[in-house]
């Protein structure tokens, strides 16, 4: 399967939406895409949305870690979204979701209204 990527601003934040197989046979890509995206973020306001993500295997998750440190050396956050009840459990299992904010829809992360606190 193949992974694609598109990217736009929404209320602000700088948007990465995935959708295919996040996967080891697209990990390269995903790695790449994602730590450009991360580096170029405006204002290092950044959000990745996996809700047309149909999977998401486990071995991908550094690829997320790695952007978010990129995000965080120039002040800035990485928010995802993801509504997909097999993907966030591969984040609460991994505990990422202590480091990750986890939101449903994008108007979530752009109006706060679901805004977990800072751990």
């Amino acid at each position: 399967m193949d992974l694609r990527f598109r990217e736009h601003a929404f209320g602000g934040w700088s948007v990465l939406e995935l959708s295919g197989e996040a996967d080891l046979a697209t990990l390269p890509l995903l790695y790449e895409r994602v730590n450009r995206f991360a580096s170029e973020a405006a204002g290092g306001q950044a959000i990745v949305d996996l809700t047309d993500l149909q999977s998401l295997e486990p071995v991908t998750l550094g690829v997320f870690i790695s952007a978010r440190l990129q995000l965080q050396a120039r002040d800035g956050e990485l928010h995802l979204v993801c509504s997909d009840a097999p993907i966030r459990t591969l984040f609460t299992r991994s505990g990422l979701d202590t480091i990750f904010p986890l939101h449903d829809t994008l108007t979530d992360v752009v109006t706060g209204l679901d805004r977990p606190t800072p751990r």
